[in-house]
């Protein structure tokens, strides 16, 4: 539903995902991009919402970067013989996170190991 870009804070030497919805994005996208965004969740299993708004009418997240890619980069399928070990501690740091999200009232509809 969204574009994500990559930037670097020259104050901070830090990086930065800056995202923005696509062009074709429905209104009920556009209030569930923007209503994640208020909710300012703080959690350790949950990127940190530096900024939001809209520019130009067009709404935007400035989010926390980490390195390490996503879940999709690990090979990681339903099918592989991973050890259960380190599945596990993916999947807990997800649902910790999505149940804290949850808790707070905030409903993420987008989960996916691409993300």
């Amino acid at each position: 539903m969204g574009i994500v870009y990559r930037g670097e804070d020259n104050g901070s030497a830090g990086w930065w995902r800056y995202k923005t919805l696509k062009e074709n994005a429905s209104a009920d996208q556009r209030r569930d991009f923007l209503s994640e965004a208020r909710a300012a969740l703080s959690h350790p299993n949950i990127v940190t919402v530096f900024d939001f708004g809209e520019q130009d009418g067009d709404p935007y997240l400035v989010m926390e970067y980490l390195e390490g890619g996503s879940l999709k980069n690990t090979g990681l399928t339903p099918a592989s013989p991973s050890p259960f070990s380190r599945n596990w501690k993916w999947f807990r740091q997800v649902c910790l996170g999505l149940g804290f999200a949850h808790q707070e009232g905030v409903v993420h509809r987008d989960i996916k190991p691409a993300t």
